[in-house]
């Protein structure tokens, strides 16, 4: 790869000695892959079975040994039932940073409210479900309407017990929402520095201007997401950029616009994880408690991380609620089987169900905490919300079918569908178009599809044949599949 010789210029004029190998690690070694394990689905002492090394900031994750080269991910049936999550090693610096906030609270398991600005494709987001105390709630928003309906594909596919709603649009539509998140996470878009091995693309579009164009950006997203946060909230602000413009300049311009606090996150120094660059104009800076991750340095693409917080007194604010409207969808009983489909609650709390309309008629059933319901209805009245909530069930004339995401969430009921374990070939051509032949004990009616325990999807069983549920938008669209099974596990599922 060749880069940029303007952005060469700017990495030494920074006149940091631990950026001295950045450009050759850029241009010259390959791009780690590495993945996080969903507790849903394995126990805490599964690991890949190809040649690996845990990534030390989360204990979930694991970055692939070089020689291993990249798994076609795509043809393993694991990863569509959730089971993992490919992700940058860098990314799950998340889990932890959240992790820690939550420990310093005075009630740790105190439900929280949690926004991911700048959502998709979904990685952040399902690194912060993994830790959020149960009974939490978090609000996913992507401005891209492609990219949107990935992030929702990713949540429902990770399937945790955590009420969680899709929003799609810019994040002024998010404003409106008066002090109302303890947490707001916003990876804003940036120049992509970090990302250069990943995306050559990246190189290509890089310049100086482009660095100006998207500070202004950054600093619009972050006017727009402090007035959702409770006083007393954190801000965990985050690029894949190196320059000091989209990074410690722009923490600098957040400290001083909003009188926030910087809030230092303790990391192992064996991590590899470095602090601030100085400003080369004014010597013996550097000192803000920021995250920096660096090709070469650490085995990861480039991040940079801080966290800030909003003053004021989270415990003793009261959030300021809007006067109470209808939501766009007129109030609907929801069908006496959908209720029978979703687990108890083993804390006694209930589930609020949704029934949603399209044309005019009931079309779609969606579940969230009762607790939440504000927030939910505030969503649906002020942002363009796809998701809100789980979506459990879509009705068509008198037809009432368990919807896609229902699958895997901890939220179904245990029994209440038959299941019917594919091998490897019958997993994948369900992902691909088809529906296996299911043999004549499997009961009529709605059935489970599973691949090594873990939930696929589900069928229709009409005796002589079955139809597909699983939503085409999903499907595997690659023709080219490998010549042996992928899989990267030994061990099957913890259900």
């Amino acid at each position: 790869m060749t880069l940029n010789q303007e952005f060469i210029n700017m990495i030494d004029s920074l006149a940091d000695p631990r950026l001295k190998g950045l450009t050759q690690a850029l241009s010259s070694s390959p791009s780690p892959v590495s993945l996080r394990l969903n507790s849903r689905c394995f126990p805490s002492s599964v690991s890949p079975s190809l040649p690996s090394r845990p990534v030390p900031w989360n204990h979930r994750g694991f970055i692939l040994d070089d020689g291993a080269g990249r798994p076609q991910f795509t043809w393993d049936p694991m990863m569509h039932a959730g089971a993992y999550y490919v992700q940058e090693a860098a990314s799950m610096i998340h889990g932890h940073i959240l992790a820690t906030l939550l420990a310093r609270r005075p009630d740790p398991l105190a439900p929280v409210a949690l926004l991911d600005a700048c959502a998709a494709p979904g990685g952040k987001t399902t690194a912060a479900v993994d830790v959020l105390p149960q009974g939490s709630a978090v609000v996913a928003n992507e401005w891209d309407f492609r990219r949107a309906e990935i992030l929702r594909e990713n949540l429902a596919k990770w399937g945790r017990g955590i009420s969680t709603i899709v929003t799609r649009g810019d994040t002024r539509r998010l404003r409106r929402l008066s002090s109302v998140f303890d947490v707001v996470i916003a990876d804003v878009p940036c120049s992509g520095e970090g990302m250069f091995r990943k995306d050559p693309a990246a190189v290509t579009q890089w310049s100086p201007r482009l660095v100006v164009e998207c500070r202004g950006r950054q600093e619009e997203i972050i006017e727009n997401l402090w007035q959702t946060l409770k006083p007393g909230g954190w801000l965990i602000y985050s690029t894949c950029t190196f320059n000091r413009t989209e990074d410690e300049d722009m923490i600098e311009w957040i400290i001083s616009y909003f009188d926030a606090e910087p809030v230092e996150i303790p990391v192992d120094p064996s991590w590899g994880i470095v602090g601030a660059i100085a400003d080369p104009a004014a010597p013996g800076g550097g000192s803000l408690p920021v995250m920096r991750f660096l090709p070469g340095v650490t085995p990861t693409e480039g991040l940079f991380v801080a966290v800030l917080r909003k003053p004021g007194d989270s415990e003793g604010s009261q959030r300021r609620e809007r006067p109470s409207k209808p939501t766009k969808s007129k109030p609907q009983h929801a069908p006496r089987e959908v209720e029978e489909w979703l687990a108890k609650r083993p804390d006694g709390s209930s589930l609020s169900l949704l029934v949603t309309e399209t044309e005019g008629k009931p079309s779609d059933v969606w579940a969230i905490e009762e607790h939440w319901v504000p927030l939910r209805d505030a969503l649906l009245r002020e942002a363009d919300v796809i998701a809100p909530g789980l979506h459990v069930a879509t009705i068509k004339g008198k037809s009432v079918m368990p919807a896609a995401p229902l699958a895997f969430s901890q939220w179904l009921a245990p029994g209440a569908f038959p299941r019917v374990d594919l091998d490897y070939d019958a997993a994948v051509a369900f992902l691909q178009r088809g529906v296996p032949a299911l043999s004549p004990d499997v009961p009529l009616g709605f059935v489970l599809l599973t691949y090594r325990g873990m939930p696929l999807g589900f069928v229709k069983n009409l005796g002589n044949r079955a139809n597909s549920l699983y939503p085409a938008e999903w499907r595997i669209l690659s023709t080219h599949a490998p010549a042996s099974q992928v899989s990267l596990f030994d061990v099957d599922s913890a259900h």
